[in-house]
């Protein structure tokens, strides 16, 4: 919320939450491939890192999913109702923007452009500044 008096903002960021092919045609969990669900989902993340490697957003609570077993289910779009601690908020490569959906997308929300996770986490500092970023991170 900004200050009394002050504008509201908005930025974007192109992402997808799509899994990568390899993800929805072999799950490597046998309750499926997870899809984050739709919606809002206000104090899920906060700061981890991504596979120990960089900084990106992780999830605070279970995060509400669908489930995919196979490529046609998800073709379909019966997913099962699931929710899962890994979704995480990550970029996709280091160096490029990228425009396809390869391997970096397994359930994650992953941005395209390297330079918008370091947007969206100066963001989240902002937050955590103002007091409104206090979640633990959880493990699956």
């Amino acid at each position: 919320r900004p200050a009394k008096g002050a504008a509201w903002a908005l930025e974007t960021f192109a992402c997808t939450a799509d899994p990568g092919k390899a993800s929805i045609e072999h799950p490597t969990r046998r309750d499926g491939t997870a899809v984050i669900a739709l919606g809002q989902h206000r104090g899920a993340f906060t700061f981890g890192r991504h596979k120990g490697t960089y900084e990106c957003l992780v999830p605070t609570k279970p995060i509400p999913c669908h489930r995919y077993t196979s490529a046609a289910d998800y073709a379909a779009g019966r997913g099962r109702e699931s929710t899962s601690n890994a979704i995480q908020i990550h970029r996709a490569s280091s160096k490029r923007t990228s425009t396809v959906v390869g391997p970096w997308s397994t359930a994650c929300v992953v941005l395209a452009a390297p330079g918008s996770l370091v947007r969206l986490l100066d963001l989240g500092r902002e937050q955590e500044r103002a007091g409104r970023l206090t979640g633990r991170p959880v493990s699956e």
